[in-house]
């Protein structure tokens, strides 16, 4: 991991060779020109991929100075976020993730994380800090009729179900304070379809402030959602509630 930035970027990417290497170009050189790249470390965490795709990310990873840390078996989306986390090395007091296709541009990213780290910004408050979609904005979110419809679908059954202060827990970047995951991590069972939900949940209980900002997103060719992933996205909400 590494060992002089004190804000750690998870990207967890399963079978991501072809979409990760021109993402991870863009991020590093953005983050490069913002004069981030000297606090953000990047951590890519291979979530149990075919031998050839974590070949593919690997070598990337090493062209653009990130870590590359493999899992032996697929643990879901949450499972790689979180071993990425849990692994920072003490000097490491922020916490971030984003998703490996690129539908959150690199720019927002970076953007994003300058907003955290101003003076008067999230991180001085120990807030978390969330990217979100604002659906109604055609302009800066852009995804199939389809998508959109089951996503706003999604979101009611969330609002009706939990009463969460972010309007959009999906969206693949969050900024979260090492203290705060710390203070939650050990209550957090998702790992896969609705991991999202239950962290926001998690911090809400403990009090975290919980900040969101409207980013602009793009749907990343070859991402799919089978009626089988919704169902039990469904039931996986079902079963969080009846938790509490």
């Amino acid at each position: 991991m590494p060992g002089i930035c004190d804000t750690l970027l998870v990207i967890p990417a399963f079978n991501e060779s072809r979409r990760l290497p021109p993402f991870l170009e863009e991020l590093a050189g953005v983050l490069d020109g913002a004069g981030l790249r000297d606090r953000v470390g990047l951590v890519v965490v291979d979530d149990g991929s075919r031998a050839g795709e974590s070949r593919g990310m690997a070598e990337a990873c090493g062209d653009w100075g990130a870590e590359f840390l493999v899992l032996e078996s697929n643990a879901g989306k949450g499972g790689a976020v979180y071993a990425g986390w849990d692994g920072a090395g003490d000097e490491v007091a922020t916490l971030a993730f984003v998703d490996a296709d690129g539908a959150v541009p690199a720019s927002e990213v970076a953007r994003l994380l300058e907003m955290y780290f101003a003076p008067a910004g999230p991180g001085r408050a120990g807030a978390a800090l969330y990217a979100v979609r604002q659906q109604e904005d055609r302009e800066r979110v852009q995804r199939t009729p389809l998508r959109r419809a089951l996503g706003g679908a999604f979101r009611w059954v969330v609002r009706a179900l939990f009463r969460l202060p972010v309007p959009d827990t999906q969206c693949g970047f969050k900024i979260v304070p090492r203290r705060a995951y710390d203070s939650v991590k050990l209550q957090l069972q998702e790992r896969r379809f609705i991991f999202d939900v239950e962290l926001t949940l998690r911090l809400m209980e403990a009090m975290v402030p919980l900040r969101y900002e409207p980013v602009t997103w793009a749907e990343s060719p070859g991402t799919t959602l089978r009626a089988t992933s919704a169902a039990r996205m469904l039931w996986s909400l079902l079963a969080l509630r009846m938790r509490g």
